[in-house]
């Protein structure tokens, strides 16, 4: 063999080797990573300050579309949807939450990606453990719950095949009052005054949306439970210049949903009072 055809053998080898590690390159770099939230398992924290009693706009760290995918057994709300990232916020009392799917820079058409929430479940959330939110399939538009309940939420980003870009979740965290409830003695800046107690003073409420503003809410004279209360409303009042006989009462008003805090009092010694 020449010297000539010798060099021409071994740099054909060199030229196919390098050929096809260089296509073993393009073939990796065309196979985008999976986020990191790609499974439910795998959800990212919306953060909500002052230990999730917080109030205000949240927004949740921003991950790309490109490598996303759903996992064996995922319930997908419209099959067209099929690429999925997790997020995960939690509240401590009632809120009204309102939520939106959104893009740092307007890329992808209106209609290639939205969400879907569910209540906290111990496995991969279905169907039946949709929350009470009205699923969006669409850029920038929003549901809302003027009234959740206390507990943790899962949000499934959905998009189409055809997203590829940067994605995010909005949280718009507000308190229950005056939007849910119309007692606005469930924050302490608002509460009732209920004059100077007479022997029979009362105020009807009701429940339902009433919540705690801050964790300083909690009241720790209660013991291990006091977490599981996680409704509160405040009220004021005075006393006469003497008291004989002073008591509360906290009843079912008849038959319907309201309450009624009665507080009881016979004459004497002026003070002021606030209680919650």
């Amino acid at each position: 063999m020449s010297y000539l055809h010798h060099i021409i053998k071994n740099f054909s080898s060199t030229l196919i080797i390098f050929v096809l590690t260089m296509g073993a390159i393009c073939v990796q770099n065309g196979v985008s990573a999976q986020p990191v939230n790609d499974n439910w398992a795998d959800a990212i924290d919306i953060p909500i300050s002052d230990q999730n009693f917080g109030v205000g706009i949240f927004n949740s760290p921003v991950v790309a579309l490109s490598g996303a995918t759903n996992q064996t057994g995922e319930y997908l709300y419209d099959p067209t949807y099929p690429k999925t990232v997790w997020y995960k916020f939690r509240i401590p009392s009632h809120r009204s939450v309102r939520i939106k799917t959104l893009q740092p820079t307007e890329i992808l058409n209106q209609n290639d990606a939205g969400f879907v929430i569910y209540k906290s479940t111990p496995g991969v959330p279905g169907q039946s453990d949709l929350a009470i939110f009205t699923p969006f399939l669409c850029l920038a538009c929003y549901s809302e719950n003027i009234c959740l309940e206390q507990g943790e939420y899962y949000v499934q980003l959905v998009a189409k095949n055809v997203a590829n870009s940067n994605v995010y979740i909005e949280l718009d965290v507000a308190y229950t009052y005056p939007v849910s409830t119309t007692f606005a003695a469930d924050q302490i800046e608002n509460k009732h005054d209920l004059g100077t107690v007479t022997y029979n003073n009362a105020f009807n409420f009701n429940w339902d949306c009433l919540s705690l503003e801050s964790s300083a809410e909690y009241s720790n004279v209660i013991g291990s439970d006091s977490l599981l209360y996680n409704k509160s409303i405040w009220f004021k009042f005075d006393t006469d210049d003497h008291i004989d006989l002073f008591a509360f009462d906290l009843y079912k008003y008849y038959n319907n949903d309201l309450y009624a805090i009665r507080p009881i009092c016979h004459p004497h010694i002026r003070r002021r009072h606030h209680f919650g």
